[in-house]
């Protein structure tokens, strides 16, 4: 059984995605690399808000693959796809459902490490002592298992977190939907949040 972390870089983007459309499904995908037994997810991509089409996904997930690619051979570190995020529209709606489970299925498929990480809004906060706003599924034994915790590479990841959203940096996520009504929208590596949140 591989143990997941996931980077404060990559949990920041997928909280501030769903921070930014608070009354809508959104939903991602998750890179990263196996590391011995383990898996660092070290990117999130925001795919869509709202509703979205099967060849929609298919072309961002196209995408999405050239870009772990692209950044394999000029980085010679590997990249691929590790995951899938989601959040519910409705706040108390942390469930999986059969929508996210043929998502992950199929990824899955194609990367035998993947796992879920599903968003809990009612647990986004900004207090430390509150525990993390994912819940990590692997798949096993043909279903898809809580796994409970994620480790987070850094401690200060609710600070960060705090920051962003006092510089209103969740207007700086962007996802796929957004970039097909304006193509000047870096969605795939975000660089504009990226480089503010190495900072």
């Amino acid at each position: 059984m591989s143990l997941y972390s996931i980077t404060t870089l990559a949990y920041i983007k997928l909280i501030l995605h769903a921070l930014k459309y608070p009354a809508s499904t959104v939903n991602g995908v998750l890179l990263g690399s196996e590391k011995g037994k383990g898996v660092i997810i070290t990117e999130a991509v925001p795919l869509f808000h709202g509703n979205y089409t099967l060849p929609m996904l298919e072309i961002a997930l196209l995408q999405i693959e050239e870009y772990c690619n692209s950044h394999t051979k000029e980085k010679n570190d590997s990249l691929e796809i590790v995951g899938y995020y989601h959040a519910n529209e409705r706040l108390e709606d942390s469930n999986l459902n059969s929508a996210i489970t043929t998502i992950a299925d199929k990824l899955q498929s194609y990367y035998p490490s993947s796992c879920i990480l599903m968003i809990d809004n009612q647990k986004i906060s900004l207090d430390d002592e509150t525990e993390e706003a994912v819940t990590l599924y692997t798949r096993q034994s043909g279903s898809w298992v809580n796994r409970d915790k994620i480790e987070i590479d850094d401690k200060k990841t609710k600070q960060t977190l705090s920051s962003c959203l006092e510089n209103n940096l969740v207007t700086k996520v962007y996802d796929f939907a957004e970039h097909l009504e304006d193509i000047s929208k870096d969605w795939i590596s975000n660089l504009l949040l990226s480089s503010k949140l190495k900072k």
